[in-house]
């Protein structure tokens, strides 16, 4: 069945900030296609980042509103490609009680109560030329600031940091669809989508309902509500019954290796 996107709510892009253009263009007048680094990208803050161990199910994150937050499934000596979001409300993140094993919990400061969209900044592919000389790099307190080491930084310009293309609620849903909410991005290739449910009056992965509304992951996989449907262009979520809205995140980071795969030396 086809619908039809959510309303668009386009944020105009910032001209201020730190600018960094590729090697050979001005800073001052270059498209955005031709910067390294530019400040005012919706680029994602990590506000936590936690080591799960099987035993605690439920994490404070410290914030106001209910964060976007992933977890990441350790096999052997790798992490698995697939990833899942996580349930939560204003003051936890949930780890569904079935959930066995240790995994690791990424909180970033995207609110899923908030709909957004940013501008698409295109890009080439693009290797840069290495030179430790060339770009912008904060160490963090005793690192060295020639480490090579990402990890040594607060900021580093080489660094791509993941972009948020748009998060996407009820507040926008187009009435022909008005229990789906759906974005289709418009940048070429398939991208990385999560997509929530908000409950009302229900239990779900183990947390019992205490008035609190709380978001839950609607997975890729799933073969029963709720879940998210995608082609990696054209994502929705529907909700409705023990439900009253629903969230999709669009991050601009490719699902696939494409053709248009940004390559950066550090």
């Amino acid at each position: 069945m086809a619908y039809k996107d959510n309303t668009s709510n386009l944020q105009k892009l910032q001209d201020f900030g730190i600018k960094i253009a590729k090697v050979g263009y001005d800073a001052t007048t270059a498209a955005d296609k031709d910067m390294m680094f530019n400040s005012s990208w919706p680029s994602i803050q990590i506000v936590k980042v936690i080591q799960f161990d099987g035993t605690i199910f439920k994490f404070p994150h410290g914030l106001t509103f209910p964060p976007f937050s992933i977890l990441f499934r350790p096999n052997a000596l790798y992490y698995e490609f697939a990833m899942e979001g996580l349930a939560c409300d204003e003051i936890n993140v949930y780890v569904p009680s079935t959930y066995s094993g240790s995994a690791t919990i990424v909180i970033y400061n995207i609110d899923l109560t908030a709909d957004v969209e940013y501008p698409y900044t295109t890009k080439d592919s693009y290797q840069n030329i290495f030179d430790y000389d060339f770009g912008l790099k904060m160490g963090k307190d005793g690192k060295d600031i020639d480490s090579a080491d990402m990890r040594d930084y607060i900021l580093h310009s080489r660094c791509g940091s993941p972009l948020v293309l748009a998060v996407k609620t009820q507040d926008t849903s187009n009435p022909a669809n008005p229990t789906i909410v759906q974005y289709t991005n418009k940048i070429g290739y398939p991208t990385l989508n999560f997509g929530f449910i908000r409950v009302i009056g229900t239990s779900f992965i183990g947390v019992s309902y205490d008035g609190i509304k709380r978001y839950y992951n609607a997975p890729l996989q799933s073969q029963a509500y709720p879940w998210t449907v995608t082609d990696g262009f054209i994502t929705y979520v529907s909700f409705g019954a023990t439900s009253d809205g629903a969230t999709i995140v669009i991050l601009r980071n490719p699902s696939i290796a494409t053709t248009n795969s940004v390559m950066v030396n550090y």
